[in-house]
């Protein structure tokens, strides 16, 4: 049996493999050498974006978005070395006017691991990246709230309220006209309760489709929005008449427009909403015909579908001397 498998070739070339792999750590951790490597790809930042904010001027473009960059560092270290954490940043804090400037990329190491040995080589070519610097702009604009999904069968939704209620967009003078809309998306499907949390915020060209490649920012990314969701009922309103200068309820007739509104609430709340009453009336300050203005308060939790806020009430007294 034993001969056989020395005669087995297979057997040779994984042992070959596995002494080779055991020599390799060996000599990697014993040794450790210091070797040169290339990150690929890394992202160029930007630095003192808010200086140039506050002299009303903003980066339009940069000729390039990504680097290669040359480290390097023991072969330990260089393991821990990626596009994620090397920085490659183009510094803006001297542009003073608009126009198109030739700024170099500086490299840095990351600050949250090991980098002991490592260094860029001094021989490293300077990469130069193109920054056309524009005018900024801003502009405030409303927040909106759009639902895509839809509302469960039998339950209808408020009127939703986003907070903040506007935003300001800045930008280069392009890039901010292109802004028609910004909304607050929500997604929901067969929607049967009330909503509230933060959405993001999305920026939405003349032809209502998301705008991605810009360069816009927001003065705030999300914002937090409230809407009613709930069965539907209508409720009448009524207003109470109190009797003077003689007259009474069986002298009067009253007309309310509009006489019912449209309720969202929970079942539970609007079990027990028959009538909606606006306040009391005094007869006493009735002569004839007479025509005022009711507000129509509910409850916090519930919603005004129609939102109508106000009624008009109008009351008229016969059938006295």
């Amino acid at each position: 049996m034993m001969e056989r498998l020395k005669e087995c070739r297979w057997v040779y070339i994984l042992l070959s493999l596995l002494l080779a792999l055991v020599f390799w750590m060996y000599i990697r951790s014993s040794q450790n050498n210091t070797m040169n490597s290339t990150i690929y790809a890394v992202p160029v930042q930007v630095t003192n974006a808010r200086v140039l904010n506050e002299r009303g001027l903003t980066v339009a473009d940069l000729s390039r978005d990504t680097v290669n960059v040359s480290v390097t560092a023991p072969v330990s270290v260089l393991g821990n070395l990626n596009r994620n954490n090397i920085t490659v940043s183009v510094d803006v804090a001297s542009i003073t006017e608009p126009g198109t400037y030739e700024l170099p990329c500086t490299p840095r190491l990351p600050t949250n691991v090991n980098t002991e040995g490592a260094f860029f080589p001094a021989d490293q070519p300077t990469q130069i990246v193109t920054v056309t610097v524009d005018t900024l702009t801003t502009e405030t604009m409303n927040v909106e709230v759009r639902l895509e999904g839809s509302i469960a069968d039998g339950y209808q939704a408020g009127t939703p309220v986003a907070d903040p209620e506007t935003v300001t967009i800045s930008g280069t003078p392009e890039a901010v006209n292109r802004v028609r809309r910004v909304v607050a998306v929500l997604e929901a499907t067969d929607l049967d309760q009330s909503f509230a949390g933060s959405l993001p915020l999305v920026l939405l060209d003349e032809n209502g489709e998301p705008i991605t490649d810009t360069n816009v920012t927001l003065s705030q990314d999300t914002a937090y929005v409230t809407m009613t969701v709930g069965v539907v009922k209508e409720v009448p309103l009524t207003v109470n008449l109190a009797p003077g200068g003689g007259a009474t309820g069986d002298n009067a007739t009253v007309k309310i427009e509009p006489a019912v509104i449209t309720v969202v609430g929970t079942q539970e709340e609007l079990a027990g909403l028959n009538e909606i009453s606006l306040g009391s009336v005094d007869l006493s300050q009735v002569i004839g015909t007479d025509t005022v203005t009711m507000p129509i308060e509910l409850s916090p939790t519930l919603e005004n579908a129609d939102g109508v806020t106000e009624a008009q009430v109008t009351v008229t007294v016969s059938g006295l001397d």
